[in-house]
């Protein structure tokens, strides 16, 4: 399923979904809005998340980022190495 399909099934869902430049984002709760596809990496630039929160007047915004990265909640990221499980 591409993520335009998706973003059409939530709409007809009743929800909100936007575009922006690294990913399209829903409203998961009041206020809150999901990027996804929800397991794409993305890194979206403090413009695009300020932007957002302005627009849609959101507290809070849910995204999968690096492990890397200096923002977040690293407890979220699952990582799977074959080798490491008997």
């Amino acid at each position: 399923m591409t993520p335009e399909i998706f973003a059409e099934w939530i709409q007809k869902q009743g929800h909100k979904v936007v575009k922006t430049s690294s990913s399209y984002w829903t409203d998961a709760a009041p206020r809150i809005m999901q990027a996804f596809p929800y397991h794409h990496i993305i890194c979206p630039s403090k413009e695009e998340l300020n932007k957002l929160i302005r627009d849609h007047k959101a507290i809070a915004l849910r995204y999968s980022t690096s492990a890397n990265s200096l923002e977040g909640i690293p407890s979220y990221h699952v990582i799977y190495d074959k080798h490491e499980f008997p």
